[in-house]
């Protein structure tokens, strides 16, 4: 199916498949280790993009500013301690708490590192902004891990 000004924006392949290849969607990540200060709300540098479908996440503001529409959103981060009581990962909509709020805690396993992660679904209106971000409680600074799959944020357009 095509636009009248040419555009692809939607394609069956001959197995049937479905694809939309200009649907917004993002993966980015941490490309070194970031340290976050003790009880400090930080949001994460996540400036290594995977993809980046639309140029709608920004490394250098570490924003998600997609078109309108509901959005699946996934986020994870990994603290390099095995001492925190907790880590909280918080996905902020428009530079405030909003759409997750989630918190790992302790495993008491030796070297264990702290993770936390969520997936929610939100509505952006073309204007919203998200931004990704950790605490923790270790006690003093620590790092989040830059180790592939410990610390991300991807998400994609739904309808």
């Amino acid at each position: 199916i095509q636009h009248s000004g040419g555009t692809t924006g939607l394609t069956i392949n001959s197995n049937g498949q479905l694809f939309q290849p200009n649907t917004p969607r993002f993966h980015a990540r941490l490309s070194a280790n970031q340290s976050i200060a003790h009880a400090t709300s930080t949001i994460l540098q996540l400036n290594t993009v995977d993809y980046n479908v639309g140029g709608y996440y920004d490394t250098s503001t570490y924003r998600f500013t997609p078109p309108a529409g509901v959005y699946c959103i996934t986020f994870m981060v990994t603290i390099n301690s095995s001492t925190p009581d907790f880590v909280i990962g918080r996905i902020h909509k428009n530079g405030s708490n909003g759409i997750l709020d989630h918190r790992g805690t302790e495993s008491n396993a030796a070297n264990a590192y702290v993770t936390c992660n969520g997936t929610v679904q939100a509505y952006l209106n073309g204007t919203d902004y998200l931004e990704f971000v950790t605490q923790h409680n270790v006690g003093s600074s620590t790092d989040a891990s830059s180790t592939i799959g410990q610390t991300f944020a991807c998400g994609f357009l739904i309808g």
